[in-house]
């Protein structure tokens, strides 16, 4: 089998490789996920598959008896070039898989669905999927779920790259500091002496080049020596002198001292005061060594630090968010996770029993059909953030609109239904209308957004729940041929634009 190859495939490997995580042990953190993947989508089998130049390794698997397949009959070959979750309702009917041992044999895949796992530097290392014996199809609710999994996987592995980059960044100090022990053996420090009884000041030569003065000059005062060092270290270098001369102990600091190329250099210094029986300071000596290349690996480790402290977080905050998202799971399987409105299963099983309840007690029952028009050049103009933007203003705006007893739903991508108890069809297309009107005069911010509505109601004709969703959308689709931004009546007969 032939399979795609990503135009970046060179610096996904690279990336995958900085990982450190292939062929390792497997961990609670990815397993429980993919336990998770495959219990919300009801499957036996699910994975969590990382493709690597020939072959896909999972890290995490349930329901397979391997651990890895060559990359040529791996979905997740193809999962890896894809935007958005891959669906393979019926493999033995897709020309991309129906050949592959992977479906004619064990482990018998006919449903594949997976996610792609993209850092947040454009990576796709691999998927999160979960695969089944018997064509299938996932609800939004369970396709939801499994992207916020894969989100939670993404996340373990991109902290999985940064301790790789920290440990290296450790090593790098570590050997760093071995040189630098191993130079100052063999390269000269600078040294120092000032005899108190005699008013000697003593620089050697090597202690003129650390501090950024010419050795055949002669030696600094005091006060030209302390104006060398950067304003902010002075007190630092005050009080360990100035305790030192109190009780004769050692003392050491960093600071910074204008170098002879007018720049900053990082030195550490170090000395002593020797005191006479009496506690008066006889002599100061101490050494200079210029450590700005150690300071800058330092500061590189510290960067790194801050970005493991801030993956750390942000796991910790996954692993909270994980508790949330499997108490909100329940909500997920009524609730859209973009707008918050009503989803489409939850919809219908609403109404379903609307339509019971209407039936038994001889009310009314209305439902408004509507759908953003030119969503998709909205889209294509402006992005899908702001399509989503639109898309969560419109909701808001049927939210308001509806009246109490009225449930508004998402009834998937730029479609949306509200379902009208005890209401004849002139009440519902008053309310239709009143949709139409609030959202073509709502001040839009990037251009103008319309409506197109369809309208059904409960008779003799029109009797149940499939042919009440039925009438609403070819009502829909009428006021989408007739040039949008209207309102279609299904009077039980016949359409009547309004």
């Amino acid at each position: 089998m032939s399979y795609p190859v990503p135009e970046n495939e060179e610096e996904r490997l690279c990336a995958l490789r900085q990982c450190n995580i292939l062929d390792t042990e497997p961990e609670d953190a990815f397993d429980d996920l993919t336990y998770l993947a495959a219990y919300i989508c009801d499957v036996p089998m699910a994975a969590i598959s990382l493709v690597d130049a020939a072959r896909q390794w999972f890290k995490s698997s349930i329901g397979y008896d391997v651990t890895e397949t060559p990359r040529d009959v791996a979905f997740c070959a193809h999962t890896i070039v894809e935007e958005h979750i891959l669906l393979v309702p019926n493999a033995a009917k897709d020309c991309r898989f129906s050949t592959s041992p992977l479906v004619l044999g064990g482990p018998n895949i006919q449903f594949y669905a997976g996610v792609p796992l993209q850092t947040s530097d454009g990576f796709v290392l691999g998927a999160l999927c979960v695969c089944d014996t018997t064509p299938r199809e996932l609800t939004p609710s369970q396709i939801e779920a499994l992207g916020r999994l894969g989100r939670q996987v993404t996340r373990q592995l991109e902290l999985k790259r940064h301790i790789s980059e920290r440990d290296e960044s450790h090593s790098a100090l570590e050997l760093s500091e071995r040189r630098l022990l191993d130079a100052q053996r063999a390269a000269h420090i600078g040294s120092w002496e000032w005899d108190v009884s005699v008013g000697g000041y003593w620089f050697s030569h090597e202690m003129f080049l650390v501090v950024g003065l010419d050795p055949d000059g002669p030696p600094p005062t005091l006060d030209e020596m302390r104006a060398r060092y950067h304003p902010d270290d002075l007190p630092i270098r005050d009080s360990a002198i100035n305790q030192a001369k109190l009780d004769g102990k050692p003392y050491s600091f960093d600071c910074r001292i204008m170098g002879r190329d007018g720049e900053w250099r990082w030195c550490h210094a170090a000395g002593r005061a020797d005191l006479d029986e009496h506690g008066a300071v006889t002599k100061l000596a101490g050494t200079m060594i210029d450590i700005t290349a150690r300071k800058l690996l330092e500061e590189q480790l510290r960067d790194y630090s801050i970005a493991l402290e801030y993956q750390k977080s942000e796991l910790e905050a996954s692993n909270e968010e994980k508790a949330e998202s499997n108490r909100l799971l329940s909500i997920l399987a009524t609730q859209d996770g973009l707008t918050g409105l009503t989803n489409h299963r939850a919809f219908h099983d609403l109404l379903e029993s609307e339509v019971t309840r209407a039936d038994r007690y001889g009310h009314g029952l209305s439902m408004v059909m509507l759908d953003v028009d030119h969503f998709k050049q909205y889209n294509d103009a402006f992005g899908h953030p702001e399509g989503d933007t639109v898309l969560r203003e419109v909701s808001s705006i049927l939210k308001q609109t509806a009246r109490t007893c009225d449930t508004v739903a998402r009834y998937g991508g730029e479609e949306f239904v509200v379902l009208l108890p005890e209401t004849n069809i002139h009440d519902a297309a008053a309310i239709a209308e009143r949709f139409r009107a609030g959202i073509a005069s709502f001040d839009w911010p990037r251009r103008s957004v319309t409506i197109s509505l369809g309208v059904s109601t409960l008779s003799p004709d029109v009797s149940n729940a499939s042919s009440l969703v039925a009438c609403a959308d070819a009502a829909l689709y009428e006021s989408k041929r007739g040039g949008r931004n209207r309102v279609t009546l299904y009077d039980g007969h016949a359409l009547v634009k309004q």
